[in-house]
Parts: structure tokens; C-alpha cells; sequence
């Protein structure tokens, strides 16, 4: 959730019933108003938080009560919100060359968004929970790191593999073709064999290029 959202929540918001527990989003940043899921499993901080903050009420909040108040009674402001960054940032020394924060709150909304798509979550799913009015400014979470391509390429059989992965026209027999000259018939004929018992040259075309001709 964006740090505005949070702030412009009220009781009327919450819903903690067992096995419906969410945030209704009111005041969304696009306008679009949306239901974010929360949850013993998914979110436990988030939901014991609040089950503990309505108990210490000691009575039964009205739905037009302040989610998050400041010791005044009004709702929290950006700058205190801010603040407490600053000093959370400075006890975990995440702090610049200048001392200030080197992150914001709103990178931890890009890295929640980025973690769930890093997960397999579906881009609709992830589009939904950080409420985009556009699923492309959905898809610019999705980029893929380095070790998200490397893992399928490594683990892929064609690339593990050497040599031809199915038949080719030489093993079942084809014949050279009548324009190559003396010398390169030749040259084909001198080259290794495959397990299939075809020569591996120009006649195989399954066959990755390399410098070296290899046996198989």
C-alpha cells in the first residue's frame, strides 16, 4: 500500500472477521478504489497489529475513527511518518554518505510487487494488490534478474546436450549434394561421426556450429 493510503484508512475499513480479513482502500492515489487482503498466513504482523490496537481501544471503534492517530488525536502526517524512517533507517544503518535514509517507504512497495512476481505470482494477481489502474505500470516490476535467466538456461537439456538433438537429413541417408566440389566431399569425409553413424558437417544442420568438429 502506498504510504497516503495507509494513512487515510479508518475503522470502517477494517475488516477482521476470520477468513475474510482486509483493508478497504478509499483514498487510492488513482482513484480506483480496492480491497487489499491480509491474513494470518500472508501478512501475521499486519494482522495481530490491528486485532491488538482495537482491543487497547477498549470499546468498539466507530467506522469514521482515525486508523492511525498521533498522541494529538489527529491522523498521523507524512512528516512523522517520515521521521521515523529516518531513525528506523539510522538503527539499521541503511544511511547514505549524508546520513539521510538511503531508501524510501515506497521501495518497499516496488520490492513487495517485485517479490511476488519474482514468486510466479500472475501479473493480474500483483496488479491487483498494489491497485494499478494499468497493468503496465504492473509489468515494469517484472523484469527479470540475472539468475531468474540463467537457472532455466542451465537446467534445459538442448543446452546441456552436444551434438544433434533429433535426426537429421544426413542419418537417414540423404546423399551429398552434386555441387560440392572434390574437396569438400573430402573434407565432409574426414570429419567424426555421430552416434547415429552420420558424418557431422554442412549435410547436418541440427548440429550447432562450432569451430571444432567434436565426436558426440
Amino acid at each position: 500500500m502506498r504510504v497516503g493510503e495507509v494513512l487515510y484508512l479508518r475503522w470502517g475499513d477494517v475488516i477482521l472477521d476470520a477468513g475474510r480479513e482486509a483493508l478497504r482502500v478509499r483514498e487510492a492515489k488513482n482513484g480506483l478504489e480496492r480491497t487489499v487482503i491480509v491474513g494470518p498466513t500472508a501478512t501475521p504482523r499486519t494482522l495481530r497489529g490491528l486485532r491488538a490496537a482495537r482491543r487497547a481501544l477498549g470499546r468498539a471503534p466507530s467506522d469514521h475513527d482515525i486508523l492511525f492517530r498521533s498522541n494529538r488525536g489527529t491522523r498521523v502526517s507524512y512528516e512523522a511518518i517520515h521521521y521515523q524512517w529516518a531513525k528506523l533507517c539510522q538503527a539499521a544503518g541503511l544511511v547514505d554518505t549524508s546520513g539521510g535514509p538511503r531508501y524510501t517507504p515506497h521501495q518497499l512497495r516496488h520490492t513487495g510487487g517485485s517479490e511476488l512476481i519474482a514468486q510466479g505470482q500472475r501479473v493480474e494477481i500483483v496488479q491487483r494488490v498494489l491497485g494499478h489502474r494499468d497493468i503496465r505500470s504492473t509489468l515494469g516490476y517484472a523484469e527479470l534478474q540475472e539468475a531468474q535467466v540463467r537457472a532455466p538456461l542451465e537446467s534445459s537439456p538442448l543446452t546441456r546436450r552436444s551434438g544433434c538433438v533429433r535426426p537429421c537429413a544426413a542419418a537417414r541417408g540423404a546423399r551429398l549434394p552434386q555441387s560440392w566440389s572434390r574437396a569438400g566431399k573430402a573434407a565432409y569425409s574426414g570429419l567424426p561421426r555421430h552416434r547415429t553413424g552420420h558424418r557431422r558437417g554442412p549435410a547436418c544442420p541440427d548440429v550447432r556450429r562450432r569451430r571444432r568438429a567434436r565426436p558426440c
